[in-house]
């Protein structure tokens, strides 16, 4: 079940950094069917009680990252995107969590740095990043070390 559980997660962050980089937007579509997917691994791998805590979990991190939406830290999407992550893993999301925001203060920095590099303006006011990539590389951080 893990295998399928983990293609199914990569594949999910493939299609959502492609619209994202692609589009600037995450579908919802993607999102409402991973989500659906990540319910019911839950529900398969450990029966109702698997499935209730993926679905507080999901619900615990979207209370959690709201404030970041109203302040215009995150997208809506990604945050969606969080939280179809927590319902395939509810027990280790925090550890993703963590390393997409250490992901994306990485690529943050490295764009600062080859602008400081070429000569021009190092911090743009209002710029932003596809963060769908920083969840990537989070996720990808947690399967190869974590998962």
């Amino acid at each position: 079940m893990e295998w399928i559980r983990m293609i199914l997660v990569m594949v999910l962050i493939g299609r959502a950094i492609y619209t994202d980089v692609r589009k600037g937007m995450i579908e919802n579509r993607i999102l409402e069917i991973g989500l659906v997917l990540g319910l019911v691994c839950a529900y398969v791998e450990g029966g109702v009680e698997t499935l209730f805590q993926s679905i507080g979990m999901t619900i615990l991190l979207l209370a959690g990252l709201w404030f970041l939406f109203v302040l215009r830290g995150l997208g809506g999407g990604d945050i969606k995107l969080l939280c179809v992550l927590a319902a395939f893993y509810p027990n280790q999301i925090v550890t993703v969590v963590v390393a997409s925001f250490v992901a994306g203060a990485g690529i943050g920095l490295i764009q600062m740095l080859i602008r400081l590099l070429r000569g021009k303006q190092v911090y743009i006011r209002g710029e932003t990043i596809h963060f769908s990539v920083a969840i990537g590389m989070g996720m990808a951080y947690f399967l190869m070390f974590g998962g």
